[in-house]
């Protein structure tokens, strides 16, 4: 018992040095601020889409999710990741810079998008159809792409200048909007598309308040700052394409094979779970959380997380389980309960939240970090799509929720081993070994 002691010390020690740190101390304020308002938000996106799969039924619920799914992919060239390089580039920049950067991004954004949506429109309907899409059903995800297109600039922009209160305040009242619109929809018995047009206005209400409430009011177009943001930017897109092409190819891959109602099955075990996960993940925790470690050491971050890995990933895998039966339960007797389909989402859901941190972590390092994000989705991008098609084709829904969950495995096993790669054993030793005191984290504090 006494060879305990020193070791709960040593804790209780480590915990105070992170509890006075003013940038855990400021994490936590914003989280708080956030949450407050994204919880709100997502009881209200909870209630809504609950109404539309009791409404429209499972069919229905299918196609809302994959235009949602082709959507997210389809922005991807109109952005650039250009929203992580206003969050890393915007802070650091003075007014006239600052002015410079967020019209640079106006132009080229506005640009792209009209080049997209029109490439998107004509051309791209000879991929909806080899894809197994309707036309009405692809038009709708190029609709909904504009808009979250515009919302994810501005979303950027308020995390950037850290107004948590402006964002989360812009973010409930579109969403009040949005609930409001479903609920009329079900009450006047309008078509499912309703659902996704009550998307686009949140989107669209959202960044109208973010343009009224941001503080840069004075824009100027440099080709510096294209280059800077862009250069950048480009980098994350090829690995954000990656990632949406590993994470949301599933339910077109199950569409391919399968027929409508396996495809809304499917959608509510698998892709509604990980909506909700995204919505809380990358709308409230990464909001605050990518701004705070923007200067950060990133590789002292990825050593606690590790750490704190036999704590966070059961928590994790309980909450999606948690959240996947109340969804189930709340959908009606239409979805049927599959036990064996929510330990496979549960578990590959909480691994999915470990990759998406250790991500978060590297995104804002810099093109270092960058790189290695594009590493670990690229190198085992073959074979991981090959197993997500021959799982889905010969076990069916099963297949397609185990081939994701190979997919968080692989993933993390390739960012452990790449990270070590890129900062060498010796130095990742001397990380674990040291542990900074209290003087070191204040010293931290007045460099960041």
């Amino acid at each position: 018992m006494k060879m305990h002691v020193p070791v709960i010390r040593d804790m209780q020690s480590r915990l105070r040095d992170i509890a006075s740190n003013a940038q855990v101390k400021r994490f936590v304020s914003n989280l708080g601020t956030v949450f407050l308002f994204r919880f709100a938000a997502a009881v209200l996106n909870a209630v809504g889409l609950v109404a539309a799969a009791r409404y429209f039924g499972v069919v229905a619920v299918g196609d809302i999710n994959i235009i949602q799914n082709a959507g997210f992919f389809l922005i991807i060239p109109m952005l650039i990741g250009v929203n992580v390089a206003i969050v890393k580039y915007l802070p650091a920049g003075n007014a006239e810079e600052q002015g410079r950067l967020i019209g640079s991004v106006f132009v080229w954004n506005a640009a792209l998008l009209m080049a997209c949506s029109l490439l998107y429109l004509f051309p791209g309907m000879r991929l909806a159809e080899w894809l197994n899409l309707s036309p009405a059903v692809w038009l709708w995800s190029v609709l909904f792409a504009i808009s979250v297109n515009i919302s994810m600039v501005f979303d950027a922009i308020l995390r950037a200048e850290e107004k948590f209160f402006l964002l989360g305040k812009a973010r409930l009242i579109g969403t009040v909007l949005f609930f409001v619109i479903v609920l009329l929809a079900c009450l006047l018995s309008g078509s499912f598309y309703l659902f996704i047009a009550a998307l686009m206005v949140n989107h669209l209400t959202f960044a109208v308040l973010a343009y009224r409430g941001m503080s840069v009011r004075r824009f100027r177009f440099s080709w510096q700052s294209s280059r800077k943001i862009y250069s950048y930017g480009s980098i994350n897109m090829v690995s954000l394409g990656l990632s949406m092409v590993l994470f949301t190819s599933d339910i077109f891959i199950v569409n391919y094979f399968y027929s409508g109602y396996e495809v809304g099955i499917y959608s509510v075990y698998m892709v509604n779970v990980r909506m909700f996960f995204n919505l809380l993940f990358h709308e409230i925790f990464a909001v605050v959380f990518l701004p705070t470690v923007a200067q950060m050491d990133k590789l002292m971050l990825y050593r606690r997380l590790m750490k704190l890995t036999p704590l966070i990933l059961p928590a994790a895998m309980l909450a999606n389980a948690v959240l996947c039966v109340t969804l189930l339960f709340l959908f009606g007797s239409e979805y049927p309960l599959n036990w064996t389909f929510v330990a496979l989402v549960s578990i590959g859901t909480g691994f999915h939240f470990l990759y998406w941190v250790m991500n978060s972590i590297f995104t804002v390092e810099g093109k270092k970090g960058a790189l290695i994000c594009l590493q670990v989705l690229g190198i085992p991008m073959p074979f991981l799509l090959g197993a997500t098609v021959y799982l889905t084709k010969l076990y069916g829904i099963a297949g397609a929720m185990a081939a994701s969950l190979l997919t968080q495995l692989v993933l993390i096993g390739m960012f452990i081993v790449v990270i070590r790669l890129q900062y060498g054993k010796d130095r990742l030793r001397e990380e674990h070994n040291h542990q900074p005191s209290l003087t070191e984290w204040q010293k931290e504090d007045r460099s960041l």
